[in-house]
């Protein structure tokens, strides 16, 4: 199984989906890892699903089942609604220019992110 085609995160997936159905998600998220795992795809993908204007809500948000792919299956963006079109990379940034996404990287040859942009 991979969340949203994107394989080897299902576990953190589901601590966000979890999280979320709680209304336990912080403000924002580092992600941290090794070059190359998927760290930015997952970043787009975590937050195209929580900008989602149409995303189901499970059937009763005080429990949470023990059963993955069901706690997974209602965290997933529509892809359809103008939040996740919204999502779409105009450029050949590879950015979303979703207006309340801000990525936030260090430059290539750099080893720290400066305060200007945070």
């Amino acid at each position: 199984m991979s969340w949203q085609g994107i394989i080897g995160h299902d576990e953190i997936a589901l601590q966000f989906a979890r999280a979320n159905q709680r209304g336990r998600l912080g403000g924002s998220f580092l992600f941290v890892g090794t070059e190359g795992i998927g760290k930015t795809a997952f970043a787009f993908v975590l937050a195209k699903t929580l900008f989602c204007q149409k995303q189901q809500n499970p059937p009763s948000s005080e429990t949470v089942s023990f059963d993955r792919a069901e706690d997974l299956k209602y965290f997933a963006p529509c892809g359809e609604c103008p939040s996740c079109r919204q999502f779409v990379c105009p450029d050949s940034s590879g950015i979303p220019q979703h207006p309340d996404f801000y990525y936030v990287c260090k430059e290539p040859d750099k080893t720290r992110i400066p305060l200007e942009l945070l």
